[in-house]
């Protein structure tokens, strides 16, 4: 879900003493209606936890749903994971126990899924019934009020669509003039990256009070929730703030606040970029910074949208693989490097060096990824 600073082969030692961190607007409805006649269904259900710190949800799509996105939200601050998610038809959750999402893992707060997530997973035909279960880890687990969204729409095209993308230029650092002809730029360059893969964006430029180092968004802050709420959605929101609470050693470009994002505001709706690492120890952007800034915003953008560094490292080793069968996998961090189309994956954990003083472009996406991003729910 993190974007880390470039390195090169030379700089392999200090690498790997850095652990990559591996896990990285439709309106609220009402009653669930299960009649089938609704092609796009938005709505909210409320469970408690039982002493084991389980809840479970029953419900049906409309009869026209192709793709939906299901949030949970903690009422106690619990982190939760998803146990089940079924239809009648297939398992969404892990099918043939691979991990498409980080649903499975307990995220703080709020933790989503989207579905169907790549092309070979089970289609929606007609009206679905759903049954979902989470399970919650904290400190207080029973009687916690879940909250369960879940954005539905009938897309007939997972080849191409268009997207919203919400830019929030946060506190002094986002005021200033040098800060917005960069961020603009690097927003040049995402959309060129995106539309590559079907998808057309249109941006929407905010300017928000906050810190100047942004609060991380896997762990969530209500400064993420407040500025999504003022906005339309689902949508991506990308957050540009000097520095990220988590990147205080210099090391992390952006993060994104989940694999995949919740589609509604929440105090995880966001993907947040430091401005000040992607400036560089000189605090001036080249125009190689730009590109790079705007590989960072469709990176993070990417993991908000489903996906997965197509390989994760545990110091110099390989340690997860995506779930995607024509991305390119590696053994250990020389090897991966060596390998031209991997390296030039928008979705590799971080730049890597030319060899002639400069950094390879990364914005080359596989069909698997260019699948998973358009089944992403904001996609129309």
């Amino acid at each position: 879900m993190t974007r880390n600073i470039p390195y090169s082969k030379s700089s392999i030692i200090l690498f790997i003493t850095s652990l990559f961190i591996i896990s990285c607007s439709a309106d609220k409805g009402g009653e669930n209606s299960d009649d089938g006649n609704n092609p796009s269904l938005d709505f909210e259900i409320s469970s408690t936890t039982s002493s084991a710190g389980k809840s479970a949800i029953s419900f049906q799509t409309a009869k026209d749903v192709t793709k939906l996105l299901i949030s949970a939200k903690s009422g106690k601050n619990n982190s939760i994971k998803f146990t089940k998610v079924n239809s009648s038809n297939a398992n969404y959750l892990n099918p043939g126990n691979e991990e498409l999402s980080l649903a499975k893992q307990a995220t703080p707060i709020v933790n989503s899924i989207n579905i169907p997530s790549r092309s070979i997973d089970e289609a929606l035909i007609g009206s679905t019934k759903f049954d979902v279960e989470i399970e919650v880890e904290g400190t207080s687990i029973e009687g916690d009020q879940i909250t369960f969204s879940v954005s539905s729409r009938a897309d007939t095209n997972f080849n191409s669509g268009s997207m919203l993308i919400n830019v929030f230029y946060v506190g002094a650092v986002g005021l200033e003039e040098t800060t917005k002809l960069a961020v603009k730029e690097g927003l040049n360059v995402a959309q060129n990256i995106l539309s590559n893969t079907g998808i057309s964006t249109s941006i929407v430029e905010k300017d928000i009070t906050g810190p100047v180092n942004l609060p991380s968004p896997f762990t969530g802050s209500n400064i993420y929730e407040n500025a999504s709420k003022s906005v339309s959605f689902p949508a991506i929101n990308l957050f540009v703030g000097g520095n990220i609470d988590e990147s205080s050693d210099g090391t992390i470009l952006g993060i994104s606040a989940g694999i995949p994002g919740p589609a509604t505001p929440s105090v995880k709706s966001a993907v947040v970029v430091s401005i000040f690492n992607s400036a560089g120890a000189d605090g001036r952007f080249s125009q190689e910074d730009i590109r790079i800034l705007g590989e960072t915003f469709a990176h993070e953008s990417g993991h908000y949208m489903g996906l997965f560094h197509p390989v994760d490292f545990n110091g110099s080793q390989v340690a997860g693989t995506d779930p995607l069968t024509d991305t390119e996998s590696c053994s250990f961090i020389t090897d991966c490097i060596s390998r031209q189309s991997l390296i030039e994956n928008l979705m590799f954990a971080s730049p890597v060096a030319d060899g002639n003083g400069g950094f390879v472009a990364q914005n080359k996406l596989t069909n698997d990824q260019k699948s998973v991003l358009n089944r992403y729910i904001a996609v129309n």
